[in-house]
């Protein structure tokens, strides 16, 4: 009957696996103090990983097998140090990659120097996790992000403190633009800012990465640069222009939406509620609508709109508890949610709850 379940299983996994081309998720954050390190790893989408058995460990100069014996927690991230390992293993914390190789598990991460790499490397007390920052469902959307705070053995995926990255947007003549807007990406995945009537732009809540900035007026390239944004600090930057707004007298934007949720992922019993944020240059009733992997509706949040109607974008957010609409708990798994607007769906987005 035991050999039956474990083939069961593997069977189950398997079919997962070829479902989602995306591997398993189990670096979840990165300690050093000196030459000396600590991974934490969690079982992010459940797949139900029993032990490290006949796992290996490389990094840019040697690859070593993990001790027998070191099991994964079904609720709780794992500590691993050298001692956890059958021979020392070198990580330069100034640069180097990750891979942890299994039978079933496989997963990677790069950092500071190291090709691919969207962080530099940690300052001292400063710890790298492993973040979601966009559709977490498209492999290349995980990222290490700077965390000032580091948690390791508990909250894994998600970062205490975040940076602020501002700036101003000038013409040819230094006068400010209007609702120029300012794409940033730390890879693949895009977001974007507008500029208000000072030409002034600022996000509070930015992972502490490294992005890629470009200006778009009208939507025209007008420059770009690579930053950096350090947790609990502010990248400010201004961007002089060749746009000469004096021929240019319209510049009224088409409806842009932008909808995400934060902490992702999502612990009611934990984190309490999942804020989920909006913005959208329509001035009208908002509905945020959840579902689950079927499809079928868990609950609607009516929003009220208090914005400024006169105000260029219309920003807003509302809290989710992680119940439907009987007040009861919703159970693990994947959620989509919709923003409507007039009844219409003009965005939607995927949110992992864990209990």
């Amino acid at each position: 009957m035991r050999a039956f379940l474990m083939i069961l299983s593997f069977l189950v996994l398997f079919t997962i696996l070829l479902s989602n081309p995306i591997p398993p998720i189990i670096i979840s954050e990165i300690y050093f103090a000196g030459d000396e390190w600590i991974i934490e790893l969690y079982d992010f989408y459940e797949f139900g990983f029993e032990n490290l058995d006949s796992c290996r460990i490389s990094s840019s100069t040697e690859t070593v097998y993990f001790n027998n014996g070191i099991n994964f927690s079904p609720t709780d991230p794992i500590l691993i140090t050298e001692n956890d390992l059958q021979a020392p293993l070198f990580i330069d914390k100034n640069g180097d990659y990750i891979e942890i190789v299994g039978e079933l598990i496989w997963d990677e991460v790069s950092f500071g120097d190291y090709q691919y790499s969207n962080v530099n490397p940690p300052f001292d007390d400063q710890s790298l996790v492993r973040v979601s920052y966009g559709n977490m469902f498209a492999g290349d959307d995980y990222y290490l992000a700077k965390e000032n705070q580091p948690s390791l053995g508990s909250n894994p995926f998600s970062v205490n403190t975040r940076g602020t990255f501002s700036g101003y947007v000038y013409d040819i003549n230094d006068n400010p633009v209007n609702s120029a807007r300012i794409d940033y990406n730390p890879s693949d995945y895009l977001f974007f800012l507008y500029t208000d009537e000072n030409g002034y732009f600022e996000n509070t809540q930015m992972y502490g990465m490294n992005y890629s900035v470009t200006v778009y007026i009208d939507d025209t390239e007008y420059g770009s640069e690579n930053i950096t944004v350090e947790p609990d600090s502010t990248t400010f930057i201004e961007f002089y222009t060749n746009y000469d707004s004096s021929k240019t007298q319209d510049l009224t934007l088409s409806p842009k939406t932008f909808l995400s949720n934060y902490p992702n992922p999502f612990y009611p019993t934990v984190n309490k509620n999942t804020t989920i944020s909006f913005s959208t240059t329509e001035h009208t009733e908002k509905t945020i609508t959840i579902y689950n992997q079927k499809g079928q509706k868990v609950r609607s949040l009516e929003c009220i709109n208090r914005v400024n109607a006169k105000a260029t974008e219309s920003l807003s957010h509302i809290n989710w508890d992680g119940k439907d609409g009987n007040g009861k708990l919703v159970n693990s798994g994947v959620y989509f949610y919709t923003l409507e607007m007039d009844g219409k769906e003009v965005a939607s987005n995927k949110m992992i709850v864990l209990r």
